[in-house]
This record gives structure tokens, sequence and C-alpha cells, in this order.
């Protein structure tokens, strides 16, 4: 019998991949025993409907369960639900925000606080939130140099989501960083790790 740990990782690996038919029933498991990242990832699904109806209160009552014992990620999603310059792409989600900048700036310091601890013990998932923080602005000044220095860093160690952010860095003909050399490697690189969000006709093969 798996245990939790591993289990964990192999709803996390089916959710990433979209195959959400195996990972929600794992992942609605062990959210109920408790386990915090199960409940920040069955947290989005629900928020974002994937595998499942979109159901905002079950959402924020799932990031709030996780938020409490310590997850980064469950806050970063509370800040950005309370801040009242974000409005949520779903017309359920942002039914039932409450907009509140001070509400939202604690979620964000704690978010911030808890990637920032990861990452300084080399963890590439919060190196790379902490740099998603930092290029988009969530509770902190927006500083593209240093979000470009976090997410390149968690790419190198293994965290093939940072790729998505830094295939959209160099593909923006806008941007003073735009290449597109660069940016191929990345949009492929993440693409061959099964970790793009989104295609680019453009830049398959």
């Amino acid at each position: 019998m798996l245990d939790d740990n591993r289990m964990l990782e192999q709803a996390k690996a089916a959710f990433y991949s979209k195959n959400y038919e195996e990972a929600i029933p794992v992942l609605s498991r062990l959210a109920a025993g408790g386990v915090p990242e199960a409940e920040y990832l069955l947290g989005e699904a629900y928020e974002f409907g994937d595998g499942v109806a979109v159901e905002p209160e079950r959402a924020l009552e799932l990031y709030q369960r996780a938020h409490s014992k310590g997850d980064g990620r469950a806050a970063l999603a509370l800040g950005r639900l309370a801040d009242p310059t974000n409005r949520h792409a779903n017309d359920a989600m942002e039914a039932l925000r409450t907009p509140d900048a001070e509400l939202s700036s604690e979620f964000y310091r704690a978010a911030l606080g808890r990637f920032d601890e990861l990452a300084r013990h080399g963890d590439p998932d919060a190196m790379s939130l902490l740099g998603q923080c930092h290029l988009y602005g969530w509770g902190t000044q927006p500083d593209l140099g240093r979000a470009l220095l976090l997410l390149t860093q968690a790419f190198a160690l293994g965290c093939a989501f940072a790729g998505n952010e830094l295939f959209s860095i160099y593909a923006s003909p806008h941007s003073e960083l735009y290449d597109r050399d660069k940016a191929q490697y990345y949009y492929s690189e993440t693409r061959r790790r099964g970790c793009l969000f989104v295609r680019d006709p453009s830049y398959e093969p």
C-alpha cells in the first residue's frame, strides 16, 4: 500500500499532466486526511474547474485549510482572491470575492515569507513561485531582473514549470528581453518535460 507521500507525488504528476480522472480522487482522499499540499491542489481544481465543476466556496475552504498549515501557495491564492486590483476570469469566483487590500497584503506577506525561506534552502519550486511574485507584482513591486534570476535558477534546478514564465518573458516582442532563440529553448524544454501550460503554434516543431 502506498504511503501518503508517494500517493501525493503520483497525484501531482497526474494533475499537472491534466489526468484529472486519476488525480482528483487521490487528492480528495489526501485532503480529507489533512494533507496541506493536497488541500491546495484540490482548491486549485475547484477554483479553475480542473476535472471538477467550479465551486468557489469549496475552493476557498480548501485554501484556508492549507494556509492554516503553512502552505505558501494557498496563502498566495488567498491573496490574489482578496486583492482589489485583480478580477477573476470566472464569474462565480469573482462573485465570491470580497476585495480587501489589508487582508490581501497579509496573505501575500505570508506567501512571500514562506517562499523566501524555502528558496534560501534551495527549493526550486519555491524559487519559481517567488520569481512569479516578482514578475507579476504579487505582494511586492514588480522586479523583472529579480524574477528572471529566480526563474532561471528554478528551471536549472529542475522546476520545469518555471519554463512557462521564462518563455513568456523571452517570447514577448514588446519586451526589451525579447529573444526568439531563448523563447524557443524554454518552450521546447518545458513541453518535453510535460509542463507546458499553453501551446503556441509558432513555436511548435
